[in-house]
């Protein structure tokens, strides 16, 4: 984009612009790392009080129920062997989902098919699909209003705009659609075109800034909308989060202490 601006005399212009998006995305950025804080912190000390369960408490309440030769129902059995795997095999588990990790990124790095069906997985989420989406979208359309208003060329502004999207999919159907709207195809067609469907409404507001000759402006418009479209989405889901993760730790909790007190209920009855 520099080198275009630079050979357009509108570097200024531009540079102005991209640095009102740059500061603009690390505001969102840092609202989101903020907003995830609280229910990361629940789900890490979760995590831990769960473990030091699993590998400290329920172990020395196995070794009563051994000693006194009680009979144990499936249940207890299904959580002292959870426990006793977790206890004996915590570090070698570490070292796998670490190296299953990065073995993942590297490789998702490195082969486009592999990144490809992640990033087709990854938009055909629920909820979080869309929210992938529309961030891509918005991406998109606030970049390439900007270097169309700044005099770049439209088919140069769809392919340096489609650059800065980290969606292998959604980034190659906007380059295979920039080279069709070389061949004369209008850029809401091309998209219709490709092997994954855009937002409907994105397509439609194209095709219409396309007719009207309006398209920088629709751009700045649907960037605008999908921004605030993600931030609704993103605060209802964090307004359901955490109700969420202290069900579900909660409930593993539960699981626990009911599974280590059946065995106790049955000697009171007997």
């Amino acid at each position: 984009a520099i080198k275009v601006s630079e050979e357009s005399g509108i570097l200024a212009g531009v540079l102005q612009k991209m640095s009102t998006f740059l500061k603009e995305r690390e505001r969102i950025n840092k609202q989101i790392q903020g907003a995830f804080a609280y229910p990361a912190f629940i789900l890490i000390a979760s995590i831990g009080m769960v473990a030091f369960m699993i590998s400290y408490v329920v172990p020395k309440i196995a070794n009563i129920f051994t000693q006194m030769g009680q009979e144990l129902p499936p249940i207890t059995k299904f959580v002292i062997s959870a426990g006793n795997i977790f206890s004996n095999y915590w570090v070698h588990m570490l070292i796998v989902l670490i190296a299953v990790v990065i073995l993942f990124y590297t490789a998702r790095a490195k082969i486009p098919l592999l990144r490809t069906a992640v990033d087709r997985a990854l938009l055909s989420m629920p909820f979080f699909g869309a929210m992938l989406e529309k961030n891509e979208l918005g991406k998109f359309s606030y970049m390439s209003a900007v270097l169309v208003q700044s005099g770049v060329p439209f088919v140069q502004a769809i392919n340096l705009s489609a650059q800065i999207l980290n969606n292998s999919v959604i980034k190659e159907l906007f380059l295979d659609s920039a080279q069709k709207v070389v061949e004369g195809k209008k850029l809401s067609i091309a998209l219709k075109s490709g092997d994954f469907q855009l937002d409907p409404s994105f397509l439609q507001a194209i095709a219409i800034g396309e007719e009207t000759s309006e398209v920088s402006s629709i751009l700045q418009n649907l960037s605008e909308l999908y921004f605030e479209e993600n931030k609704d989405r993103l605060d209802l889901l964090l307004s359901l989060l955490e109700p969420a993760l202290m069900l579900f730790v909660g409930g593993v909790i539960g699981f626990i202490v009911t599974a280590m007190l059946l065995p106790i209920f049955s000697i009171n009855i007997q």
